[in-house]
């Protein structure tokens, strides 16, 4: 095993571009060859991660929505929880990203797989406990949106101050000293978007949709 190192200049590549032109540069030797160093383990650390994110999102829809068609046996229900925690996400997600832009906020290369676990959890916990209620309110009530009031009147403080409490517990986190911890503090931005949705999007679906 021979070591040699090596000195390349970006010239504004990125690393990505720049691992790959290094590889280039050797594509005739016929000795086996690769490179190493801080950044380049760096760039795959990322890259590796981008993949996981990926993974874990289809893996989780998945999940939820065998879940969800187990619980509710309906083909429309599901549909509830995964637009409103899918638009929480999406929505969140630009939000942390304009604030590690502008305002310095801590960020990992785990900080999009925190958020997909975590609102698709409690999002979907959250969902289940309010459509179950609208279901048996809507059994007693003239209209889907007379059933809607009463369900939020029965549950939405439980979701509440349950999201509250989780809103609470990821702030708290931002105060560590150790960056990965810190930077599960963006769950905090995507459970205060997510308690928006739930008080908007679902009350809209549910009294929408009706006993469908």
């Amino acid at each position: 095993t021979v070591l040699a190192l090596v000195s390349a200049d970006p010239a504004g590549r990125t690393p990505s571009e720049l691992r790959e032109a290094l590889y280039e540069a050797l594509e005739g030797v016929p000795v086996d060859h690769y490179f190493t160093g801080s950044w380049i383990i760096a760039e795959d650390v990322i890259e590796s991660s981008e993949e996981g994110v990926k993974k874990t999102e289809w893996i989780t829809v998945a999940f939820i929505t065998i879940i969800l068609l187990l619980v509710f046996r309906s083909p429309v229900a599901p549909f509830i929880p995964l637009l409103t925690v899918g638009f929480s996400y999406i929505v969140s997600q630009s939000i942390v990203a304009y604030l590690a832009e502008y305002a310095d906020f801590p960020l990992s290369n785990f900080t999009q797989i925190f958020l997909v676990a975590i609102l698709f959890g409690i999002g979907t916990d959250y969902c289940i406990l309010l459509i179950s209620r609208f279901k048996e309110e809507l059994a007693g009530s003239e209209n889907a949106s007379a059933a809607v009031v009463s369900a939020y009147r029965a549950s939405g403080k439980t979701v509440l101050f349950a999201g509250l409490a989780v809103l609470v517990g990821f702030t708290s986190i931002g105060f560590s000293k150790f960056s990965l911890f810190q930077s599960a503090v963006a769950v905090a931005v995507g459970v205060a978007v997510l308690l928006l949705a739930l008080l908007t999007l679902v009350p809209f679906f549910l009294a929408t949709l009706g006993k469908a």
